[in-house]
């Protein structure tokens, strides 16, 4: 026996295989055995056949999309999960591709796609292309670490082209000329000069 034992929103396959026995029974003859995972002869389990009666996707207003790496090396699951009111796993595919999400975009109604007003990710550039082309008029949240890195990156770009240039004019970089504006601290009143000790001294020990 195989049946699907994951959630319909999961386009993952994960099965249960099971050998039936067939038993004797004094009263029935020989029949199969019963499990409490499965009825009859159905492909899908008890819990996989309960969910898919009892789900509900309407009344999302804020989604979280995000990956995660899942084997070795760069392999990783995209998951979309609802974060307003109510807090559940939306979906799971393979991959952080586009095709990940817009699947997930795809097996939801319009009126759904329409009702979600927030979404929130990194800066995956295919999520960010699905996102814009499926709810465009969602209001995109950015992880901060992720817009923080990029800032610091074009940060630090911009500080060594400035140093070039300053140096190639012929001006000591600014750094250089802190520390010695630091090294050059004036004399304390009511002390003599040999009783100061230079701050680049302290910190070098």
């Amino acid at each position: 026996m195989r049946v699907k034992c994951l959630a319909g929103f999961v386009p993952l396959g994960v099965y249960l295989v099971y050998a039936m026995r067939r038993v004797e029974c004094p009263e029935c003859g020989v029949v199969v055995e019963q499990v409490p995972w499965a009825t009859g002869k159905c492909h899908l389990t008890t819990s996989y056949r309960w969910g898919l009666a009892h789900r509900d996707l309407s009344g999302i207003g804020a989604i979280g999309v995000d990956e995660v790496q899942w084997r070795n090396g760069h392999t990783y699951l995209t998951l979309v999960y609802q974060i307003d009111t109510v807090k559940q796993l939306l979906w799971v595919a393979e991959d952080r591709t586009e095709k990940s999400l817009r699947c997930f975009f795809e097996s939801l109604t319009g009126n759904v796609r329409a009702g979600i007003q927030f979404v929130a990710s990194d800066m995956c550039k295919p999520y960010r292309k699905v996102i814009a082309e499926q709810i465009l008029a969602a209001v995109h949240v950015l992880d901060r670490l992720h817009i923080m890195r990029n800032m610091n990156v074009a940060i630090d770009e911009v500080r060594r082209a400035e140093t070039g240039r300053i140096k190639k004019d012929g001006y000591e970089p600014m750094k250089k000329v802190a520390k010695s504006l630091r090294c050059r601290r004036p004399a304390m009143p009511g002390t003599s000069k040999g009783d100061q000790q230079s701050p680049c001294s302290e910190s070098h020990g």
